[in-house]
């Protein structure tokens, strides 16, 4: 993303796994839990996922998606990047898949950080990180070492928005 400054991840957002359930919290039906395998590049695949009944999902209730958020996988395809977005919810995030915040949305928009961590460097960056001779993992501190370019605030809405008006016409948004 051209010459801009860069800083690694972690100055400007966080990377937070999951919550850690227990074989014995998995039901037929009740509230969706997204898996790395529901981790799709630009989205969620909620076919074949997980349920937690109402009352452990409410034990994991930190844990609650929001349209909006940017999750990452984080053991076996690692660095997969997927939005969430309204039709996808409600669901809660299991381990192994890390939800960014931002730190401070002075600093950094969280869209830009979107399209930032949807780029094929930073995939190829996460990838790099993975260790394991099972399947890959990365940690979300390996992640937060991985620099980003920090444009003024200004000029990352001006991207952010660009880049979200041409993935709108890829893609509509939710109704």
């Amino acid at each position: 993303m051209g010459e801009f400054p860069k800083v690694p991840l972690g100055e400007v957002a966080a990377v937070r796994s999951g919550f850690a359930f227990k074989s014995r919290d998995w039901t037929e039906i009740g509230v969706p839990v997204v898996k790395i395998a529901n981790v799709k590049p630009g989205g969620l695949d909620m076919s074949g996922c997980s349920f937690v009944s109402k009352e452990v999902a409410s034990r994991a209730a930190d844990f609650n998606l929001q349209e909006g958020d940017v999750l990452i996988s984080m053991t076996g395809y690692v660095g997969q990047v997927a939005e969430v977005r309204t039709r996808d919810i409600p669901a809660i995030l299991n381990q192994r898949v890390g939800r960014f915040t931002v730190k401070d949305a002075k600093k950094l928009d969280e869209r830009f950080l979107y399209y930032c961590v949807t780029s094929p460097e930073f995939r190829e960056r996460v990838e790099s990180l993975g260790y394991g001779s099972v399947q890959p993992n990365v940690s979300p501190k390996a992640i937060h070492g991985i620099e980003i370019p920090l444009p003024a605030i200004k000029y990352q809405m001006a991207i952010s928005g660009f880049l979200g008006t041409l993935d709108d016409k890829i893609e509509p948004p939710d109704e």
